[in-house]
């Protein structure tokens, strides 16, 4: 719930660093606009080296096609924290590990974009300490986020 949650709010501010007039509310709202500066998020992967696990949160997220129909959300956002937002005693069962573990790399990727659109002129340097040691970005091997005062190193895909 947590990390669903505040990935909402990061959300709404890589969207605000994209277009600051808009003012989108809600997770279908971020899909067009977050993916018109990076149209790669949605395949970017996070890691936990330590059980060789990898996860893309946001590959099944898409627009729909049918302007009737809804965009698709993926499903540990809309059967996992929707569901238990909204009505925790009939959907405990989508209280799971998996749903955990996705959003919170759901999260990860966000965070990370989130810096990339704040602070692409003027990045502060990262403290290796203080970065994740669990889950890590995988590295595309493409140039972008390596600079000497980087210390972790990470590729955003865009």
């Amino acid at each position: 719930m947590a990390a669903a949650s505040e990935f909402d709010t990061v959300a709404k501010k890589i969207c605000k660093a994209i277009y600051p007039s808009q003012k989108p509310s809600k997770l279908p709202d971020y899909h067009p606009i977050i993916t018109s500066k990076y149209p790669k998020f949605l395949q970017y992967e996070i890691l936990i080296p330590r059980y060789k696990l990898s996860f893309q949160p946001w590959i099944t997220w898409q627009i729909s096609t049918d302007a009737i129909k809804s965009p698709v959300s993926p499903d540990w956002w809309k059967k996992g924290y929707n569901k238990i937002k909204h009505e925790r005693d009939t959907n405990f069962e989508q209280a799971n590990l998996e749903n955990a573990i996705l959003a919170t790399c759901g999260l990860l990727t966000g965070i990370l974009y989130f810096y990339d659109a704040h602070f692409r002129t003027n990045r502060p340097e990262i403290d290796i300490s203080q970065t994740p040691k669990f889950l890590s970005p995988k590295d595309y091997n493409q140039p972008g986020w390596e600079s000497a005062k980087i210390i972790w190193k990470y590729t955003l895909l865009k």
